[in-house]
């Protein structure tokens, strides 16, 4: 009982976090799917070629942060909710561009960690600059036996890949920075163009949004009650034919029975996902006329009628 009720607590408490901090969880999830690629990619994927080496780097700098923003909007139910209609005759341009704004702003970090990850790494950035360190020291030696000039041209080599990979420090300090002036000025600007429309005053469309809601969430507790009864005023009925037929009499015959009824009635539950719920056509109106048939003890199919009083064609 303790344990149940913990668990119980648990689960609520989660369903609370997950609806009130959904976005930040979001993120926190798409930067460490971001860390967790880039390790990967490092690790085990990112092989710097001879040949279009710096087709191979730049890859490996741009794709990613495209793929990254590309999922975070498609993970943003919010963007999609504000996009769809938004060509209708109530479409309402300032509306949907405060809000895009932000979410792709809000899009843009993910992408942003990427390239200040990768290029802190420095391994893309000097294989879009240099190529393969190897390859480089080989090229540079292929014409000289000199054990001393051999050292010296790959004391060189080190030089310019070391700088290289001062440039790629340097490169995502920069980036860093202005990420953050970036958001700082969107930040700024938002809240000076639109801070009217942020107030904490409900507008209009909230109201019509709860109205729809709570009109939308009475209606389907009414048809389930509806559909509840329904469905229970048939099989009742089902069962009450079910004790007038002589054939009918066994609960296994009666299950059988009232189950091929369902099945004709409600083919879905079948699990043919092909079907609909509801049948349709000649067997819907044979239904809804109260005939149903029966299965006889040799296979053969004879029409009954479903109410107590009715009687056998």
């Amino acid at each position: 009982m303790v344990s149940g009720k913990v668990f119980t607590g648990i689960k609520t408490a989660l369903e609370k976090l997950f609806k009130t901090s959904g976005a930040t969880l979001r993120n926190v999830l798409i930067f460490v799917l971001v860390f967790g690629l880039e390790r990967i990619f490092e690790k085990d994927v990112f092989r710097c070629p001879e040949k279009k080496h710096r087709l191979y780097g730049i890859s490996f700098l741009v794709c990613p942060a495209v793929s990254l923003f590309v999922l975070t909007l498609l993970l943003n139910a919010n963007f999609w909710n504000v996009l769809t209609g938004c060509r209708l005759s109530q479409f309402r341009p300032l509306f949907v561009f405060k809000r895009v704004v932000s979410m792709v702003f809000q899009a843009f970090l993910p992408p942003g960690v990427w390239i200040v990850v990768a290029l802190i790494q420095t391994n893309y950035y000097v294989c879009m600059q240099l190529g393969p360190k190897e390859t480089a020291i080989k090229k540079a030696t292929r014409n000289t036996t000199d054990a001393k000039k051999i050292k010296e041209i790959k004391y060189e080599i080190e030089r310019k890949f070391y700088q290289a990979q001062c440039e790629s420090h340097m490169m995502a300090w920069s980036f860093f920075i202005s990420l953050i002036l970036f958001a700082f000025v969107i930040v700024c600007t938002r809240r000076c163009l639109f801070l009217q429309a942020d107030g904490i005053l409900p507008d209009l469309d909230d109201y019509d949004k709860l109205e729809a809601e709570a009109a939308v969430d009475s209606f389907k507790e009414r048809i389930k009650e509806i559909a509840s009864s329904e469905g229970k005023s048939y099989i009742d009925g089902a069962f009450e034919y079910c004790k007038t037929e002589p054939k009918l009499k066994t609960g296994y015959s009666q299950v059988k029975y009232i189950r091929k009824q369902l099945a004709r009635k409600y083919p879905r539950t079948t699990g043919d996902l092909s079907q609909p719920y509801r049948a349709e056509g000649q067997v819907e109106e044979e239904l809804n006329e109260n005939r149903s048939k029966e299965i006889i003890d040799d296979g053969h199919y004879e029409l009954r009628d479903l109410t107590p009083s009715g009687s056998a064609n």
